[in-house]
């Protein structure tokens, strides 16, 4: 199998199959919170997915280094934190020198919540559990920013769909209640369909 079939593969499996918020719960707060801001949807997905793959990357050359790749988890934590740290800063640097002017605080934060959302922080530790080499770990990155456009996607048809039915449903369950509710189901239908995690 050549190196770009294998990362087609590794990234179209992590979409639609191996979709880390349906079947892991990673990232699953915010991307309740982000389907029901529509306007805040796409920004922080394409910044969700960019952070994604660049960290995934980044992260897995890093532990090319037998030194770095030696060291325990709890040692590593911190280096992916300064990894999304660096990137969150070249992000809001390229938007300052390209707009000439300071970002508006709302773009600041969705562009905070996108680096360092739970799904992006673990993405190097799944991708090193799965033994990617840096191709497969950029593909397994985009692929898993990717996915969780899906699921806003997903989410965001619940949220529609219980807006319009409020009058149905019962009080204590309106608003956000039903909408755990259907993400659960959804999530249970996502894992139904795995049969196992790939990163067990």
């Amino acid at each position: 199998m050549s190196a770009i079939t294998e990362m087609i593969f590794i990234a179209l499996y992590t979409v639609f199959i191996q979709n880390l918020v349906f079947t892991g719960g990673f990232g699953m707060g915010e991307a309740l919170r982000i389907a029901t801001k529509p306007r805040r949807f796409l920004i922080f997905a394409g910044l969700l997915t960019g952070f994604s793959a660049l960290d995934t990357l980044v992260c897995a050359a890093l532990y090319t280094i037998p030194a770095l790749d030696a060291l325990p988890t709890a040692y590593q934590l911190p280096i992916n934190a300064c990894v999304l740290l660096v990137l969150f800063l070249l992000v809001v640097l390229t938007v300052t020198i390209i707009t000439k002017r300071r970002p508006m605080d709302k773009f600041l934060s969705t562009i905070g919540m996108a680096a360092l959302n739970t799904l992006v922080f673990i993405l190097p530790f799944l991708g090193r559990r799965s033994a990617f080499g840096l191709g497969g770990a950029l593909a397994f990155g985009f692929g898993a920013g990717v996915a969780f456009l899906l699921a806003l996607a997903v989410l965001r048809l619940g949220v529609n769909r219980i807006m319009e039915s409020k009058a149905e449903i019962p009080h204590a369950f309106r608003g956000t209640p039903a909408l755990f509710i259907y993400s659960a189901l959804f999530s249970l239908a996502m894992v139904g369909l795995v049969g196992e995690t790939l990163f067990a």
